[in-house]
């Protein structure tokens, strides 16, 4: 059951990249750097791989009050979890009008085998979106 006043958000957009920022000039643009959808190892690199970091962006609509937002990584064939950040509490205010832009970011995912990945979104503990993230 949702506490009084919670209304979960809409995700209108989830992007994987290698960076995200907002544009100093202009906090409500976002600049993303490097779209990731595939991620090829170097020639002659073995397994297991390091990817320095997935940034992933959000927006968010719909939104009403505080919650505990977070990422998990999972290899879609046996829905292994390799990687699952803290959980961030976000205060998405009184007006679920109002679009939310959030840019979380994931260090060293250590990668042990090719093929796809799900990278899931979660609000208060419930996955909401997710995008595949294959690996070469």
């Amino acid at each position: 059951m949702r506490p009084v006043g919670m209304i979960e958000p809409v995700v209108r957009q989830m992007i994987l990249c290698e960076e995200a920022e907002r544009d100093p000039e202009n906090p409500n643009r976002i600049n993303i750097m490097g779209l990731m959808n595939v991620v090829i190892r170097p020639v002659g690199e073995t397994l297991p791989v390091l990817i320095p970091q997935i940034a992933v962006y959000l927006l968010l609509a719909g939104g009403r009050g505080p919650a505990t937002v977070s990422l998990a990584g999972h290899y879609a064939d046996t829905d292994r979890m390799i990687f699952e950040t803290a959980g961030r509490t976000v205060n998405f205010g009184n007006d679920p009008l109002r679009a939310h832009g959030l840019i979380h970011r994931v260090r060293d995912v250590r990668i042990v085998r090719t093929g796809l990945y799900w990278i899931r979104f979660r609000y208060n503990g419930r996955t909401i979106a997710e995008q595949l993230l294959e690996v070469r």
